[in-house]
């Protein structure tokens, strides 16, 4: 937090002793997690400490030459001061074919969705033919060195689910299956399974997929969309945000989250099997415990 000259603000070095304290938890727990974490506090402790001109408008966000002072930090960071040698030009291709969904399995791969076709398809012109990839590092160097195509002439699938019978993929307005029946990474059959999630916004639909500890799929489903979704139990209906979840032994589907979730493009449960929802405010993402 930086101390802003012109207005009367909260005091910058009581907040940020509490920030420090924040930064430092997070980072324990980022390391007991095992997860990627890029350190903003000190960079830009440093670079409010050091300048002449405010790089804040009120303290907390930064104005044009905060951005401009801060983007370099962010971007060396992200990179790790990439070179040409380190880029896998698998992955590379995935990315720009607007991979969408990131999962590994029990074996180690990564498995990607890429939506070309995002945001929609020209009505009359050619089908979509979005991918679900395998990337699989076959020599053990920690990079990925082949790529299979476990799926393709996919709609546009921002969601999809590993499991047991099969991988579930959301192809709006269908939530579909895709088997494997002969073991060689590749689909060789495809079930519609639930009809009626609404297609009119591709940026909102059923996506995020996450297992809960009953073996249960959670599917988040964004604002602007009023869903249907008819089961041999009854019709369930959504509207304007929230989350799903289906039990693929009993076929029911449940709107088990309706609540202000403005963009909920993150599912997850901890080791207690409390929900937790990354939603997307104003550009701002944060988790929200919904349970």
């Amino acid at each position: 937090m930086e101390q802003h000259p012109d207005y009367h603000l909260p005091s910058a070095r009581l907040r940020n002793t509490d920030l420090n304290r924040y930064a430092t938890a997070i980072k324990e727990i980022a390391s007991l997690k095992s997860v990627g974490l890029i350190d903003l506090y000190q960079p830009t402790l440093t670079m409010f400490g050091g300048a002449d001109s405010p790089h804040t408008f009120n303290d907390v966000h930064l104005n044009d030459q905060g951005y401009a002072a801060l983007a370099p930090i962010l971007m060396s960071t992200l990179s790790d001061k990439a070179t040409g040698a380190d880029v896998n030009p698998l992955l590379t291709e995935a990315i720009l074919d607007k991979s969408w969904f990131w999962k590994n399995d029990y074996r180690g791969r990564l498995w990607v969705s890429t939506v070309p076709s995002y945001p929609h398809y020209k009505p009359g012109g050619e089908r979509p033919n979005d991918k679900l990839l395998i990337y699989e590092d076959t020599d053990g160097d920690g990079r990925a060195d082949k790529e299979t195509v476990f799926a393709d002439g996919l709609h546009v699938p921002i969601g999809f689910e590993l499991t047991p019978e099969g991988v579930y993929i959301s192809e709006e307005p269908y939530l579909t299956i895709h088997k494997d029946t002969d073991g060689d990474a590749r689909a060789d059959t495809k079930e519609y399974i639930l009809d009626g999630f609404d297609p009119n916004d591709t940026n909102h639909a059923i996506s995020a997929f996450d297992f809960d500890n009953g073996g249960c799929i959670f599917m988040c489903e964004g604002r602007f969309l009023h869903s249907q979704v008819g089961t041999p139990w009854e019709s369930e209906r959504m509207a304007d945000g929230g989350a799903w979840r289906f039990d693929p032994k009993s076929w029911k589907v449940e709107r088990v989250v309706q609540t202000d979730v403005h963009n909920p493009w993150g599912f997850t449960h901890d080791e207690f099997g409390q929900k937790l929802a990354l939603r997307q405010v104003c550009w701002i993402e944060s988790y929200r415990n919904l349970s």
